[in-house]
């Protein structure tokens, strides 16, 4: 289960991963696709993972690297990820897999909370321009 939507007056992106195996990520891909294409470059992204369950198989690994890697050529600026207490190894995976690729995601419990956090980031950035 994933869902994926855009806001372009915001210019995010929202991913919210829930439980998935090998027959999601192409569609998972699809749906990142399509609503990057709508934002410009710098856009921000919240990513939920509270729910996620993968099985953490190589090739599910393989992919949600590639996907981040695809997010940053996309022109990703700053992400943060919504992290639940229980799931520690979904966050330690997903932090490990942005590490790699020179990015860190900053935590939050709740999407207000996430989104909040990248409102106030936007606007300071607005401030020193």
């Amino acid at each position: 289960m994933y869902m994926i939507k855009s806001n372009v007056e915001k210019n995010r992106l929202y991913i919210t991963l829930g439980k998935m195996d090998d027959t999601d990520i192409r569609g998972l891909i699809k749906e990142i696709t399509h609503n990057t294409a709508a934002l410009k470059p710098g856009f921000t992204c919240l990513v939920d993972i509270r729910n996620m369950d993968i099985k953490y198989s190589e090739k599910q690994m393989y992919t949600m690297e590639l996907i981040m890697g695809g997010l940053i050529d996309a022109g990703m600026s700053r992400v943060v990820r919504v992290v639940s207490r229980k799931n520690k190894i979904s966050q330690m995976r997903m932090e490990q897999g942005s590490r790699a690729l020179g990015y860190r995601a900053r935590p939050a419990s709740t999407i207000e909370e996430g989104d909040r956090i990248l409102d106030e980031e936007e606007a300071r950035k607005v401030d020193d321009d």
